[in-house]
């Protein structure tokens, strides 16, 4: 027994003692973690199993310098009496743990690049979970099919999005409770029943799910992610209105495919002016160039000379699918887009509508619908691009007499 006890000895001499899950220190990294590796870009929730939604602890505690000399970065000088400090601690998914500890990846996960990983996520964690219910935001998805592609938007970068570029945190991302539009399966492609489809679908949803949630003070306040034809995101502005304070997020398309908007820098400028004045006063149309040229050659015959015609540009620049990569910039957009339609307000007032000839990001999208001013503004007759001509697409009704 004596020798038994001396050789017991000898195996741990040389490394920190075990810990169990009812340390101080494993509790307290639990809590930092939030629950959730902290492997950089995993973040898998380790109190539930993904696949199953089965309850269980998933998570391994390693250590970023090994408790041993001989295990990973081991031979560190830090003293085996603190590693198993809180500091050395990184909550971890078993298949991340193994990953670091791997002896042929080791030198790929570096003691100050985990340090790195477990500071940024803790951070991370630190910062959401002080965010108060006055910070909470509700998500408002669209998805439909753009250009013959069935697209869609992940929760995870709607996550990314909302906590990146705002101080607000994502409310409803879970099934039972996503207010999601899903225009992928409409029938009838490019026809009249095919736009009537999809606005029935949105007002049907915005109806059931919002309204009643702006009416009873549960949401106060909207962030929108949407990926489909355009006269669909101008219907969905409208549709949401402007009872709550509404950030609308952008599919960046300068080498960045996520939706974080970028830091402002220097920001583009627009401008309107009045390309031709019709013969009819009743008759306007605007054609948008955002995200390419709207030529008026490509305009459908019924937009004659009758109509005063006027044009929405980006001031010194060309039009671009990256042009509205920042908050200010779609902001410039919408401010110059309003003061347009409070001109044609004032100065045509036999219009009944503005046709509207859009080439336009996602984002200016959703401003063209939401700009209208109830029983003020004309309505808006929204045209689709089908190869190198616009078509008619989506009548949206301001209530004006």
């Amino acid at each position: 027994m004596q020798n038994l006890n001396k050789k017991k000895k000898a195996n741990t001499a040389g490394q920190a003692p075990n810990l169990r899950a009812t340390d101080p220190q494993v509790i307290e990294l639990w809590v930092r973690a939030g629950g959730r590796c902290e492997f950089h870009g995993c973040n898998d929730f380790l109190f539930q199993d993904r696949l199953t939604t089965n309850n269980a602890k998933l998570a391994d505690i390693a250590h970023i310098i090994a408790r041993s000399k001989n295990g990973p970065r081991g031979n560190d000088p830090l003293p085996l009496s603190q590693r198993n400090r809180i500091e050395n601690l990184f909550l971890a998914c078993t298949k991340h743990h193994r990953l670091i500890d791997n002896r042929k990846l080791v030198s790929k996960y570096p003691k100050d690049l985990l340090l790195r990983y477990k500071q940024a996520h803790e951070e991370r964690i630190r910062y959401v979970t002080g965010l108060g219910d006055e910070n909470e935001t509700t998500v408002v998805r669209l998805i439909g099919n753009v250009r013959g592609n069935t697209v869609s938007i992940s929760n995870e970068e709607i996550r990314e999005a909302v906590l990146k570029s705002s101080d607000r945190y994502p409310r409803y991302l879970g099934a039972e409770n996503t207010i999601e539009i899903d225009l992928r399966n409409l029938n009838d492609r490019d026809t009249t029943q095919y736009w009537i489809q999809g606005v029935e679908r949105i007002k049907d949803v915005i109806d059931r799910r919002l309204v009643p949630a702006i009416q009873n003070g549960e949401t106060r306040h909207l962030s929108a992610f949407a990926l489909a034809r355009i006269p669909f995101l101008a219907y969905l502005g409208h549709a949401i209105g402007d009872k709550v304070p509404l950030e609308i997020f952008q599919k960046q398309r300068n080498g960045n495919e996520g939706w974080v908007w970028h830091p402002s820098q220097t920001e583009p400028r627009f401008v309107f002016q009045k390309e031709r004045d019709g013969s009819d006063k009743s008759c306007v149309a605007i054609l948008i160039s955002l995200s390419g040229q709207v030529l008026l050659d490509q305009l459908p015959e019924t937009i004659s000379d009758n109509f005063t015609i006027y044009s929405h540009t980006p001031d010194g620049s060309a039009p671009s699918r990256a042009l509205l990569a920042s908050k200010n910039s779609l902001e410039q957009f919408r401010a110059t887009y309003a003061n347009l339609l409070r001109e044609i307000e004032k100065n045509y007032p036999a219009a009944k509508a503005i046709h509207i000839f859009p080439a336009v990001s996602i984002s200016a999208g959703i401003i063209l619908g939401r700009e209208l001013l109830k029983d003020v503004s004309p309505s808006l007759i929204i045209y689709d691009k089908s190869g190198t001509k616009f078509e008619k697409a989506i009548t949206i009704n301001s209530g004006r007499k």
